[in-house]
């Protein structure tokens, strides 16, 4: 079953369970996997619909921080919710150890300069949380 598939059962299993932020949250990153899927004008695939998981992840992280600023905790509190739905979806992360091993098996590949860091980003594989491989890489290319 893929991740798509997936997507769409928990759909039907929202809708019977009366879960509406969780039928709502899903069909909104259905819709955005569609699109983006139309856009790319390829077919459906994993790594389209990961990506649109992360982009919806980013998203409403950025929400809950504008939320919790303005001191709109109810809003922070919806948004923590949805988020929590769609990261179920997400591939299992590797942890800082485990990245680290991977970014140094690439810098034996790829010479270790700070202009090369695109390129070595480019090259970890997608269980690499960018964030902390960015962190990682800054502080090994120094």
């Amino acid at each position: 079953m893929t991740t798509y598939e997936k997507i769409q059962e928990d759909i039907k299993d929202a809708m019977w369970s009366k879960n509406n932020v969780k039928r709502d949250c899903l069909r909104s990153l259905v819709s955005e996997i569609k699109n983006q899927t139309i856009n790319a004008g390829k077919e459906l695939t994993d790594d389209i619909v990961i990506k649109c998981v992360q982009k919806s992840v980013k998203q409403h992280n950025d929400s809950i921080e504008q939320f919790k600023t303005a001191k709109r905790d109810d809003l922070a509190l919806k948004e923590m919710e949805e988020k929590t739905y769609i990261e179920a979806y997400l591939p299992k992360m590797l942890d800082e150890d485990e990245t680290r091993k991977v970014i140094d098996n690439i810098l034996q590949t790829v010479e270790p300069l700070k202009k090369n860091m695109g390129t070595i980003m480019k090259l970890l594989p997608k269980e690499v949380d960018r964030g902390m491989a960015s962190r990682i890489l800054k502080e090994v290319l120094k």
